[in-house]
């Protein structure tokens, strides 16, 4: 596919949502492939792969080769393997359908019912995938609002086969976790990092609190042991971040994108905050954020970890800009930053920052958003909630001349993520009947604020930067 012939392509489209979107800019710019969720479910039927009694023969077999050798760790894996073949096959098949292959893989993001079948899932992973992996961030979901017999999902976001970028893998001594996911990628002028942890480069221990590490000097309060735990972590996190960016010649003020998965409520997030000004004194700078909290437990008993994407120097087409300023909601990010042709926004919450509120009924909209419920029996909170967010939302992609157009991906995470459809209504409308590839990502919390129930993050175009 050339950039010159077409510069938007919708991949493959199962219902209402394509899985993937690619985006061609032409010459040095790069194609990426951005993937929704993938889930065990079989394009075709629909059926979900419950376990390897719902695989065909050869897939049977395939499965069984990741075994461990004992019935009290197979039998219980075995929905685990099963699945992860599945998404791994649907996902093959979508990605050689448009120009590229597994091998081409970048980032992938797996989200777990239960972190015991993470060692199940790697091993069939190892059938699948037997050379070098992508960077990879693994997490668990909570199981609200989820179909209880799925037990692994994922995203991806992988680049064409023909892509004139070259790939570097990259590992770090002491912050590396293991040596089978590289703590990074760079893909020409983008460095994806994959989920990285406070640990202490030193012993590959968890900082667990200020001691462990040399803070940077900022004013401290003392509280409770657990709030010096969660600063200690960010700032360590944040430390080992620079530390795989510095490989590249970037720094953290490089950092177009990151994601905070917590283990912790919102409310206590402050001390996250503290530490991020800390690490971003002068406010500038700072990166498009999102941050959520999933299921208690976070892989090594992290408290929080956090993924990103940079821009690494060396590429002249490739500059990063944010003419948002901080967000509304916090200072140690902004609302929107451009990498080149990319724009990534920030995770949007529902929420009035002057007041501030949690926006939960249509009254509380902005100008033609308030008739929203008007001839309606069924209006709920997520779709008024939706409406705002979106309508942030294209008011920061218009700060960069783009749209909902120009949008490729979009990540929305929810409480209740059978309230979907709800919110699909929304995006229908907003989207003009084309909602881009989505990754639904169930959550236990996204803001102090109890009653706001999601949580979107975008990628898009940036309509002044196609050839």
């Amino acid at each position: 596919m050339s950039g010159k012939e077409l510069e938007h392509a919708w991949l493959t489209n199962h219902g209402p949502n394509p899985l993937a979107f690619a985006v061609d800019g032409g010459g040095d710019r790069g194609p990426l492939l951005f993937t929704g969720t993938i889930t065990p479910h079989d394009p075709t039927t629909g059926a979900l792969i419950s376990g390897s009694t719902s695989l065909p023969s050869e897939a049977a077999v395939a499965v069984a080769s990741a075994r461990f050798g004992t019935n009290l760790r197979d039998v219980p894996t075995d929905a685990a393997r099963a699945q992860t073949w599945a998404i791994y096959r649907w996902l093959a098949e979508l990605l050689d359908r448009n120009g590229s292959d597994l091998s081409q893989l970048v980032r992938q993001r797996l989200y777990f019912r239960d972190l015991k079948d993470v060692a199940a899932v790697e091993r069939m992973m190892d059938v699948i995938l037997p050379g070098a992996k992508p960077t990879t961030t693994i997490v668990q979901m909570p199981s609200y609002g989820v179909d209880e017999r799925i037990r692994v999902v994922l995203d991806a976001v992988a680049v064409e086969s023909d892509s004139s970028w070259d790939r570097t893998d990259v590992v770090v001594e002491g912050v590396t976790e293991s040596d089978r996911y590289p703590q990074a990628i760079r893909v020409g002028p983008l460095v994806f990092v994959g989920n990285t942890v406070g640990t202490n480069p030193k012993n590959g221990q968890l900082v667990n609190s200020l001691a462990d590490l040399d803070p940077p000097d900022f004013p401290w309060t003392a509280r409770r042991r657990s709030e010096e735990q969660i600063l200690a972590q960010t700032l360590a996190t944040f430390t080992n971040l620079a530390s795989v960016l510095e490989t590249q010649g970037a720094t953290l003020s490089d950092i177009i994108k990151v994601n905070g998965w917590m283990s912790f409520l919102m409310e206590d997030y402050r001390s996250v905050g503290e530490a991020r000004q800390a690490l971003y004194p002068s406010g500038t700078s700072v990166p498009a954020s999102s941050s959520v909290t999933m299921a208690g437990n976070l892989p090594e008993g992290a408290l929080i970890s956090y993924e990103a994407i940079a821009l690494a120097p060396g590429h002249a087409d490739y500059q990063h800009s944010s003419v948002a300023g901080p967000s509304g909601m916090s200072t140690v990010y902004t609302a929107v930053r451009q990498a080149g042709p990319y724009v990534f926004t920030c995770g949007d919450v529902p929420i009035d920052t002057e007041s501030p509120a949690v926006i939960t009924d249509p009254e509380h909209l902005a100008g033609e958003a308030r008739p929203i419920a008007f001839g309606r029996l069924d209006q709920s909170r997520v779709q008024v909630q939706a409406r705002d967010v979106y309508e942030r939302h294209a008011q920061s992609l218009g700060l960069h001349k783009s749209s909902f157009d120009d949008v490729v991906h979009q990540t929305v995470y929810m409480r209740d993520p059978a309230q979907y459809p709800a919110l699909e209504r929304v995006a229908a409308e907003l989207y003009g009947g084309r909602i881009p590839p989505t990754s639904l990502v169930p959550i236990a919390d996204t803001s102090p604020y109890w009653e706001a129930d999601i949580e979107i993050e975008l990628v898009a175009f940036a309509a002044a930067e196609r050839p």
